[in-house]
Formats: structure tokens, C-alpha cells, sequence
């Protein structure tokens, strides 16, 4: 085999229930474009098991990479990369002549200082990586001649880290392989995601996307996204979830899509927009087996939703969602807190909101405190407010995240309605911390998914929160 590709993510279940069903579709289309490439590669996913000590964890990490080929390319989100990191360092030691490179965006929005502070990993491929990965992989395998000529790439050379210049996005998203779904395990993942175009236009200052893919928004055309939905449902797939925020733009070719749809015998989830989403898309949509929206409103104070967003409302936003809700089995609704700028009061609004959406409106709020992520705007103008909010949040102490989280899998609300987000983002960062406390505490700018930027009255806030998520 010519290299190792591996996908970090995390164990789907905890205490015996589903808190995750969604797989990624990245590391799915590099496999695909690798062996169109005509590179061979072993495929692994590791599965962090939040269940397990951290002695444990990092022990079956070693064996995982033992029989790894000389170059292995890793894939991870920011909540996975200290654990990444880890594990990387612990290879590296034990085979030292191994190529490592990383992927995905956990390590691309830090790309270069987290290159200059960690010697071992020798590669990290920025952003879209099915044109250079490849490309890349084929230079090491000729002694890395020419590696510094491929643009997307932050390499070491002479002991110096340097950036190889932007790669071109790919311009016609048709053009890739279909992802090379042999390697999707549809046990841990019922609901696949699909992607049906990248980019955003919003560039809304806290969210990494935009930072991510920068550049304008490219769209997959509605047949190409029916061609790799056959392929799904001739695995047996009965539900996909389009992961992209930009799923409602371009009308023709959504109208076209849900037309085409018509011949699919699965279910849909996708992002909504509450801006975008009038009755009339509502009624195609549910016409075409789309069963779950999820909306971003993030706030229930009008304050603070003009800081983040603005073009609306709360008042305009809930009433959005309760005109959609009878359309969608089910709605679930992004709130988020904590923000620097936010209020006691704002948050009381935040709650308002949540109850309101929960016990009128019948949806699935999303309650999450709101998190910091390199390279986006309020990241540049908050990073000197960053801090570990210590024994008040369960992410630093796995005893205090476990008991947390089995109070609300297991309390007297259990089953009413689900913090799918909340759980996955205290049980996995617990998990990690408890792993890679020390580099974390060491580089907040590089591991800023685990900080939380200043607000006021924190602790009065979290005894708020905690009454419905643990935070």
C-alpha cells in the first residue's frame, strides 16, 4: 500500500445510547480521490471510545498505528486534534522514519504554528485536499521532489516551516470521484452525510466554515448529488443528512434535485436557513421525504442576534420556525451562550427562546456554549479573553462530564427530547483533556475548541444552563 488514511472520530454510543449517527463525507472523497489517482491505501477509522481510561485510549492508539504504512495521512476535527497530536508524538517516537501528514479542519485553521510547535508532524495539507493530497503522496513516494511546488501544502524544510502558497479550489465539484463509500461502516453510521456544495457566503464572525473554505460558494449539480444518493441507497442507506449551509441556495437547482428525488425511497435532513426558508420550499421540501431541518437562530436576544447575524428578528425568527414547524417530523434549533458580549439578561432570553421552541413549538433546541475557533473574527478580536472556565464546565474532569451526562441520558427527562451536541461536545472534550492536558494547557491559541472567551456572570449563567444541559 502506498499510505495509512485515517479518519479520527468518535465513538458513536455512550452508556449503551446513540449520541451520534452521522458519519463525514471529507475523508470519504479523498479516499475516492486517492485511488483515482491510482495510489493504493489502507483505510482506518479510529474511534475514540470516551468509555475507556485515558491509559487505555492512547495504548490502543499505539497498537491502531503500529502496522501503519510509511505514510500516513490523518484526518480530524478540532475537538480530536490534541488527542491527534498525541498520538502522532507517540508514533513518531516508536517509528521515526514514518511520513505523517495532517488534513480536515482541526489542522488547517492552525496549520503553520501548530507545525512549528510540534516537530513530528511532517505535513499538513490546508483546506481542500483531494487535488493535493494525491499530488503530494506521489512526491514522497519520489523522495518529496517537487513537494514544495504543490500549493495547499504548510511543509518543513531546513528546519523551517513554511506554507507552499494557495491551491486553486476545485472549480467544478462534478468533476470529483463519487466518495468511495466501500469504506463507510453504515453500523455507526445509519445517516451519512452528503455535501452538496461548499463555501459560504454569510461569513457570519463565529463560525469556521467560511474560514475553512473561504472563496466563493461552488455548487454540485442536483444530477451528480442523485447519482451518489443511488449509491447510498443501494448500500441500504435510509437516510442522509446534507450537511452544507448553502443546501437552499440556487432554487432551479433544488427544484431540480427534489423533482429527481421523487425516485428515492429514503428520508432527507438538512440545514435551513431562517431567512430563506418560505412555505412554498417548506411543502417541496416534505414533498421529497425531508423529515428534519435544523436552524441556526443562536440566540434568543435581539441584542445579541444583531451582533452575530442581524437581517432579522427573534420575534421574525421564532415565528419563521413555527411557520415551517407542521411541515418537518422534527426541528431542531441551534442556541448558543456565552458569548463575550452577552448579558445576564440576554441569556434569560436564550432560555425564553429554548422553552418557547421545546414546549409550544415542539422542536429540538440545541442549547451550546458558544465556542472558540481560530481564524474566524470574533477569534481575532476576543483571543486575549480566552480561559478555561476550570471546575465550572465538566470538559476538564471526566468523573464530573460522566456524571453529568448520565444525570440527563438517564434522568427523569431522558427520552423527552435529545442535547445530542451538548453530550457529544462534554463527552468528547473530557475524553481528550484527559489526555492531552498538558499540551492543551500550553497552547490555547492552537487548542482554542477546549477555552471559552470571557462573559459576564459566568457562574450565575452556568447554574441556568445546567438546569437543562451540562455545560
Amino acid at each position: 500500500m502506498d499510505l495509512t488514511l485515517v479518519n479520527i472520530a468518535s465513538k458513536t454510543t455512550y452508556d449503551g445510547k446513540v449520541v451520534n449517527t452521522l458519519s463525514t463525507v471529507g475523508i470519504y472523497s479523498l479516499a475516492a480521490c486517492l485511488e483515482a489517482a491510482g495510489l493504493t491505501l489502507d483505510f482506518r477509522e479510529y474511534f475514540l471510545d470516551f468509555e475507556k481510561t485515558p491509559e487505555q485510549e492512547l495504548s490502543d492508539a499505539d497498537k491502531f498505528f503500529s502496522g501503519s504504512e510509511g505514510i500516513v495521512a490523518i484526518g480530524c476535527h478540532a475537538i480530536h486534534l490534541p488527542f491527534t497530536v498525541k498520538a502522532v508524538q507517540r508514533l513518531k517516537r516508536a517509528f521515526p522514519n514514518k511520513t505523517v501528514i495532517l488534513g480536515g479542519i482541526g489542522p488547517s485553521i492552525v496549520a503553520k504554528p501548530l507545525m512549528e510547535k510540534f516537530p513530528e508532524i511532517d505535513l499538513i495539507v490546508i483546506g481542500e485536499a483531494e487535488v493535493s493530497l494525491p499530488l503530494a503522496v506521489r512526491a514522497l513516494l519520489d523522495g518529496g521532489k517537487g513537494l514544495e511546488k504543490i500549493g495547499g501544502l504548510v511543509m518543513r524544510r531546513d528546519g523551517k516551516v513554511f506554507d507552499t502558497g494557495p491551491m486553486p479550489h476545485v472549480a467544478d465539484l462534478d468533476s470529483l470521484p463519487l466518495p468511495a463509500y466501500k469504506y463507510l461502516d453504515l453500523e455507526r453510521y445509519p445517516q451519512p452525510m452528503a455535501m452538496s456544495a461548499r463555501g459560504c457566503p454569510f461569513g457570519c464572525p463565529f463560525c469556521s466554515i467560511s474560514a475553512y473554505w473561504k472563496g466563493k460558494i461552488r455548487f454540485r449539480s442536483a444530477a451528480k448529488m442523485l447519482e451518489e444518493l443511488q449509491v447510498l441507497e443501494g448500500m441500504g442507506v435510509k437516510s442522509v443528512f446534507f450537511a452544507d449551509p448553502c443546501f437552499m441556495f440556487e432554487k432551479a437547482r433544488l427544484l431540480e434535485f427534489i423533482k429527481a428525488a421523487g425516485s428515492l425511497k429514503m428520508d432527507f435532513k438538512c440545514y435551513g436557513r431562517l431567512d430563506l426558508l418560505k412555505d412554498e420550499m417548506c411543502r417541496l421540501l416534505a414533498s421529497a421525504r425531508f423529515k428534519t431541518v435544523f436552524y441556526g437562530l443562536e440566540t434568543g436576544s435581539d441584542a445579541v442576534l444583531k451582533e452575530i447575524k442581524g437581517g432579522f428578528s427573534v420575534k421574525q425568527g421564532l415565528e419563521q420556525v413555527k411557520a415551517t414547524r407542521p411541515y418537518f417530523e422534527r426541528v431542531e434549533v441551534s442556541l448558543m451562550w456565552g458569548f463575550p458580549f452577552e448579558t445576564l439578561d440576554d441569556l434569560k432570553r436564550t432560555l425564553e427562546a429554548h422553552d418557547y421552541l421545546k414546549n409550544t413549538l415542539d422542536c429540538v433546541p440545541q442549547l451550546t456554549w458558544f465556542q472558540p475557533f481560530a481564524n474566524t473574527r470574533y477569534f481575532n478580536e476576543y483571543k486575549d479573553t480566552l480561559m478555561k472556565p476550570g471546575e465550572l464546565s465538566a470538559i476538564y474532569d471526566r468523573g464530573k462530564g460522566r456524571e453529568q451526562v448520565l444525570s440527563t441520558l438517564r434522568g427523569k427527562n431522558a427520552g423527552l427530547y435529545d442535547y445530542t451536541i451538548s453530550l457529544r461536545s462534554v463527552i468528547g472534550h473530557a475524553h481528550v483533556y484527559s489526555m492531552a492536558s498538558d499540551i492543551i494547557d500550553a497552547n490555547p491559541l492552537l487548542f482554542s475548541d477546549f477555552y471559552r472567551y470571557r462573559t459576564p456572570d459566568l457562574e450565575k449563567k452556568i447554574e441556568l444552563v445546567n438546569a437543562i444541559v451540562p455545560s
